[in-house]
């Protein structure tokens, strides 16, 4: 129920991604109705799961969440060739920047705690691999922006990738290895994500979808109780390549229906506005 709940504000980000128009809430309802409630009800075993997907690991709605949403959006925006909302925002920095970002680590806490549904021994340990996890994507963003100007704003969509790798392996995986997806998932946010000098809104999708994407890969092969690292089995791994094949293959092809129902009202797309 707190995935759907989620969602529903996760549909209003999609709405927010187009001018605005009748039709964008159209655009974000078929990404609630077609890819979040499915893939939400199918790891519950809600409903009939043909490809097992409740067998995957998840523990905080990466794929139906993070990786659909940055999937869906990212092909809507693209068939649809809307151009963005609102102007570029330029970068802030300073002390304004640290405390949105320690209130967005902070509420992230919050949320995969209240997923738990109870404070428990392993509660610490749980808050513990998604701090880890944010601290690895920041440093990596940080370390590759460092190197290369040109991506000098991006440590934001870092802390963004590390955290949405955690909603999918927090809850299965060694501090350690916390720190370590993290960090790779702030590289790809890097490479990926916004660059130049201003935030644009829709540039920190793909760095979130594809934090999302490398935390459900790691926890197939590092997850304590059945990763392959530990096991020598190749089953959770399995689980998590199919887990994700559906979370790309459905939104890629409704966020197509989507971007057409886009394209008659939005116009042509902006020549500043790169593709998310």
């Amino acid at each position: 129920m707190l995935l759907l709940l989620m969602g529903v504000a996760a549909a209003g980000v999609i709405a927010m991604l187009f001018p605005p128009s009748p039709r964008v809430f159209i655009i974000a309802a078929i990404w609630f109705a077609g890819c979040l409630v499915p893939l939400v009800l199918a790891q519950a075993s809600r409903i009939p799961d043909p490809l097992s997907l409740s067998d995957a690991m998840d523990f905080a709605g990466a794929a139906a969440l993070h990786l659909s949403l940055a999937v869906y959006a990212s092909t809507a925006i693209r068939v649809s060739a809307s151009p963005a909302p609102t102007p570029p925002i330029r970068e802030r920095a300073g002390w304004r920047a640290v405390v949105g970002a320690v209130a967005l680590v902070a509420a992230w806490c919050a949320w995969i705690v209240a997923l738990e549904g109870r404070l428990t021994v392993f509660t610490a340990a749980l808050v513990g691999n998604v701090l880890l996890s944010a601290l690895g994507g920041l440093g990596g963003a940080t370390l590759v922006a460092g190197l290369r100007a040109r991506h000098r704003n991006d440590p934001l969509g870092g802390l963004l990738a590390g955290l949405a790798a955690a909603s999918a392996a927090a809850s299965g995986i060694p501090p350690a290895a916390a720190l370590s997806v993290g960090f790779a998932a702030g590289i790809v946010a890097v490479m990926s994500g916004a660059r130049g000098g201003v935030v644009r809104p829709r540039s920190w999708i793909r760095p979130t979808g594809m934090g999302a994407l490398i935390g459900l890969l790691a926890v197939g092969v590092l997850d304590v109780r059945s990763g392959f690292f530990f096991t020598g089995q190749p089953t959770a791994v399995i689980a998590q390549l199919v887990l994700v094949a559906v979370a790309i293959v459905v939104p890629a092809a409704l966020g197509a229906v989507g971007g057409l129902i886009g394209r008659g009202g939005t116009g042509a797309a902006s020549a500043s506005e790169p593709s998310a």
